[in-house]
């Protein structure tokens, strides 16, 4: 049995449960919301859900699409209005990370790009869509290989541990003489300015300041840094290149 949590109140279900309703076979299904600025926020959201889990019923949302998006409006079937510009992907584990048991792509489709994600998230690792800040191809290569964070989870950003520990990047890794801020998805390499650490690879989790020890040589697109959130110690990831004519 589904019910519609938007309307569902504790006293209603009291009188259902005293009834005879069986709450282990009822989901409590959250609405999605066309206009923008009217999905639910996450405080709410929350409040929902955990006296829902505590009554013993299931929880499902809606994630939106990027294909072919449900009119009038197209502007995506979210249940949370934090996901009006996710990538349906980020929407996706975003949820999963909210413990709702079941999820519903709201809109009718999804791109292939998005569909990828979900093939590699099967695989076990997180793909990330970037735009390049480098012209050399055999980095951007390089660079695009699965990659592992370190075990030892920085608050700072995702450090590769295949890019030392493996020597995946030649070196010398010379200065890019370009000093640049490194705001949230940067992603990095640091240079023979910085010793033992040359040849690092790094994606920021937070604006940080520009260092000339350090080359930016891409960015995370804005529809997946999200999901940079869920890369924790030892969760593999992968960069996948993005034409610099995608906004960013």
């Amino acid at each position: 049995m589904v019910l519609n949590a938007s309307t569902l109140t504790p006293q209603s279900l009291a009188v259902m449960l005293r009834e005879g309703m069986v709450a282990s076979q009822v989901t409590a299904c959250h609405n999605f919301y066309p206009r923008p600025e009217t999905g639910l926020s996450r405080q709410a959201f929350r409040r929902a859900n955990a006296w829902f889990k505590e009554a013993g019923l299931s929880v499902a949302a809606f994630f939106p699409g990027d294909q072919n998006c449900r009119g009038p409006l197209y502007k995506g079937l979210p249940t949370l209005e934090d996901h009006r510009h996710y990538s349906p992907f980020a929407a996706f584990v975003d949820l999963l990370h909210e413990s709702v048991d079941d999820l519903i792509l709201g809109d009718p489709d999804m791109s292939d790009q998005v569909l990828e994600q979900f093939i590699a998230w099967d695989k076990g690792v997180i793909l990330l869509h970037a735009h390049p800040e480098t012209q050399d191809k055999k980095l951007l290569k390089t660079l695009s290989t699965v990659q592992t964070n370190r075990p030892d989870e920085a608050r700072d950003c995702v450090r590769s541990y295949e890019s030392r520990m493996l020597h995946l990047v030649d070196t010398p890794i010379l200065p890019d003489h370009h000093h640049r801020p490194r705001p949230t998805g940067s992603i990095t390499i640091d240079n023979e300015c910085y010793g033992r650490y040359q040849g690092e690879i790094q994606i920021s989790k937070r604006d940080l300041a520009a260092d000339e020890k350090v080359n930016r040589v891409g960015r995370i697109t804005s529809k997946d840094l999200p999901l940079l959130q869920y890369i924790s110690g030892s969760t593999k990831f992968q960069i996948v290149w993005e034409s610099k004519r995608t906004n960013i």
